[in-house]
This record gives C-alpha cells, structure tokens and sequence, in this order.
C-alpha cells in the first residue's frame, strides 16, 4: 500500500519526493528501494495511460499548478485514531502572485531589500521573502479562523447548531435553548476545560 500512498500524496501535491519525483528519475545508481519505486512507476503510468485513456505526468504538471494542501497540524491517539489539521490552498501560484502584488508587500519587500541586501544575492533574498510572506499569510488566516471556530461562536452559529443536532450527537433541544444553555455551560467551565485539553493534548503530542 506504500506506493499507493505516495501515489495520492503526489496527486495532491503534498509528497515532492514521491513515485515521480525528480530525483528518483534521475539517480543514476538508484538503491534496491528506489529501483523498484521506479519501475513500478513507468508500469503504473503504462497501465493508468491504457486502460483509463489519462496521461499521468500531465495530471501531476496541471495538479501542482491548481492545487496544494498543507499539513498543518496532527495530534495522533490511541488505536489509530487520530484529529489532522490542513489548508486546502487552489491555485497556490497565482494566489502568491496576487499577495506579491499588493501595496504592503511591495512596501515591505523594499525595506527588507535595504536591510539586508548584504547577507546574500537579490534573488535569493526575494525567494526568501517570499516564502515568509507567504507563510505568514496563512499564519494570519489560521488566526482568523481560531476566532471564528472559539466555542462561542460556534455556539451562536446555525452550523454549530446543525452539527449538534445531527447524528454525532443527536441533540434534541430547539436552537434558542440550546444556545442559551450551551453558552451557560461553557462559561462555567471555560478555564478549566482549555488548561486541561492543553495539558492532555501536549502529552498526545509528544508521543505522536
């Protein structure tokens, strides 16, 4: 199952050292490992090329153009059970492009050119940041989202409502009680629960 794997993370673009990586096709003295890897690769794409009519390696260029998901965070527990966070990011390039054309950026990416421009060449100082541009976009929406999903708001909204009363918990209240009550509820128990998770989930962490 191990190709197969690696097979949907490279689809997703989430595994650069995948089945298709560059760098398997071109070490020229590939490990018993790698061999195998690489035939089963040119198999895969002969058989997924005659029997459903789809080109692979085109899929794989039109995929890492479109579509990126980054793994954010993963907290596993017992018996394979696990909770993963990830971003879903569409079309990750032109979506950086639209970020490195605002007046902030630029603004930014100026005053950084001055203060640094002696640690290393140009391009290699933009690329650099760039990438923390970016990263720190998502930083800020990850932000935005830890707001919005606090328990309160969930509490107050119709999906939070909708979500306790379908099968995963199958509450019966009507949404007037049930927000009053939950909202109750949560402020008695607010500091307690929070120092306790952190604590429980640091331990979970550690032995991820």
């Amino acid at each position: 199952m191990y190709f197969i794997t690696t097979f949907i993370n490279k689809i997703i673009n989430y595994d650069n050292m995948g089945l298709f990586s560059e760098s398997n096709k071109k070490n020229k003295n590939p490990s018993d490992k790698d061999k195998f890897f690489s035939d089963f690769d040119n198999t895969f794409k002969k058989f997924v090329k005659k029997f459903f009519g789809v080109d692979i390696e085109d899929i794989e260029n039109k995929v890492q153009d479109g579509y990126l998901i980054l793994y954010l965070y993963f907290v596993g527990f017992d018996n394979d059970k696990y909770i993963r966070i990830q971003a879903e990011i569409s079309r990750p390039s032109s979506l950086l492009n639209d970020i490195s054309s605002t007046k902030f950026f630029k603004k930014a990416w100026k005053n950084v050119k001055e203060k640094f421009k002696k640690e290393v060449d140009e391009q290699e100082l933009y690329k650099i940041f760039k990438f923390l541009m970016f990263i720190s976009f998502i930083y800020v929406i990850l932000e935005f989202a830890k707001q919005k999903r606090s328990p309160l708001n969930v509490i107050n909204s119709t999906s939070g409502y909708n979500h306790y009363t379908s099968s995963s918990f199958n509450g019966k209240l009507d949404e007037k009680t049930f927000r009053e009550l939950a909202e109750k509820i949560w402020k008695y128990i607010e500091g307690e629960v929070i120092e306790e998770y952190k604590q429980y989930i640091r331990q979970k962490v550690k032995e991820s």
